[in-house]
């Protein structure tokens, strides 16, 4: 699929990592989330989990509409 090419909503979502987590410890927790909440989401594309600098990230996370991306968040 091209990105390009379709109405794609992307939720850009920053956030800072409590102190006494470990990076590992994040990216385990994130591919939990993915795995056992958004991937069994209706309009779930994909995700991208980007870090800034200290303990600064960004979860991407793909949707096919405004609705799908809405509805997972009431969820």
């Amino acid at each position: 699929m091209n990105i390009a090419d379709s109405n794609i909503t992307i939720e850009w979502a920053p956030f800072e990592v409590a102190g006494h987590m470990s990076d590992e410890q994040l990216e385990k927790a994130a591919a939990d989330l993915e795995v056992n909440f958004l991937q069994k989401q209706d309009g779930y594309l994909r995700r991208e989990l980007l870090k800034g600098e200290g303990k600064q990230w960004v979860d991407l996370v793909y949707w096919s509409s405004p609705e799908a991306a809405a509805r997972a968040a009431e969820d």
